[in-house]
């Protein structure tokens, strides 16, 4: 007998062993004895927490109603102001969420109903277009309708195929074309229109009651000529003082450069003799400089060219040369 309940306890054991081999196979967890008292020791820990909030705010007795009072109400603000932030975050969500999203959700919740969204609801509609399904009824477009149809698209031109393609694809994409937009949307639009009409007609109201008050026009017809002598009274201040400022800019510069003299006498000898040739000559003028240029080269320059002053000029000149070289000579 012995023996025999042995055998029968390592069967049992063996199946045992086997089922939850099984379980485990299976992805089955069970709720073990470690995992609730895991659970009873976070219980423990929370109330131990919650005591020691007590303990540190101080004892029952020590707090008065007043200071109850006020923490009560600063728990409730500091919700009101939690709910407040995320309140305002939902709505932010949904805000930009709406439209796209929305449709899907719609679309998706007919389609569980078996709404319009199914493939059986789109074929019944078709049939009904159609004329089939019901009793009664033609069977089928007439072959008017159908003549009507073809002249219509043969009319298409090329262009408006073109067109009616585009718009589709932009309707598709939401980038080329407008597209379906959402009724916030739609509502927001709407609303901007009608005030900047409003806008327009105010203006158009005022300006036209303006042009009609005899005061008024006046009024402004004053204010224009006033403006236009102010305008011009500015701009000859502005010349003035531009003028003065040129004018103590010249003094400035002369008042400089006599102070340099002053400083160095010796070395203004031959600067200030090639200054003074160079303003001769830019005075003399192109053609005068181009004769001098011509003499220098010993050419002459043809009497044609030459007025009678300056020829007589030049021969003073040139009888003057003669002279001091004589005099050097002797």
């Amino acid at each position: 007998m012995r023996g025999k309940e042995g055998k029968r306890r390592r069967e049992k054991k063996r199946k045992k062993g086997e089922r939850k081999e099984q379980e485990n196979k299976s992805g089955r967890k069970r709720k073990t004895k470690g995992k609730r008292r895991n659970r009873r020791t976070e219980t423990r820990r929370k109330k131990q927490e919650k005591g020691r909030g007590r303990r540190e705010r101080g004892s029952k007795e020590e707090r008065s109603p007043k200071k109850k009072k006020e923490e009560k109400r600063g728990k409730r603000e500091e919700e009101r102001k939690k709910n407040q932030r995320e309140h305002a975050k939902t709505r932010k969500r949904k805000k930009k969420g709406r439209g796209k999203k929305e449709r899907t959700k719609e679309r998706r919740k007919k389609r569980r109903r078996g709404g319009e969204g199914t493939r059986k609801e789109k074929e019944k509609k078709e049939k009904e277009k159609r004329g089939e399904g019901k009793k009664g009824e033609k069977k089928g477009k007439t072959k008017k309708e159908e003549r009507k149809k073809e002249e219509q698209e043969k009319q298409d031109t090329r262009r408006t195929k073109k067109k009616r393609k585009k718009k589709k694809e932009g309707r598709k994409k939401g980038k080329e074309g407008k597209g379906e937009r959402s009724p916030e949307k739609k509502r927001r639009g709407r609303k901007k229109k009608r005030g900047k009409e409003k806008k327009e007609r105010g203006g158009r109201e005022k300006k036209e009651k303006k042009e009609k008050n005899p005061q008024i026009r006046a009024r402004e017809k004053r204010k224009k000529k006033e403006g236009k002598g102010k305008e011009k009274k500015e701009e000859k201040e502005k010349g003035k003082t531009q003028e003065k400022e040129e004018k103590e800019k010249r003094e400035e510069k002369e008042r400089r450069k006599k102070e340099k003299e002053k400083q160095n006498p010796r070395g203004k000898g031959k600067k200030e003799k090639e200054k003074k040739e160079k303003k001769e000559e830019e005075e003399k003028g192109r053609k005068k400089r181009g004769r001098e240029k011509g003499r220098e080269k010993g050419r002459k320059g043809t009497d044609r060219r030459r007025g009678k002053r300056e020829r007589k000029e030049d021969e003073r000149k040139q009888q003057k040369g003669k002279e001091r070289r004589k005099r050097g000579g002797e």
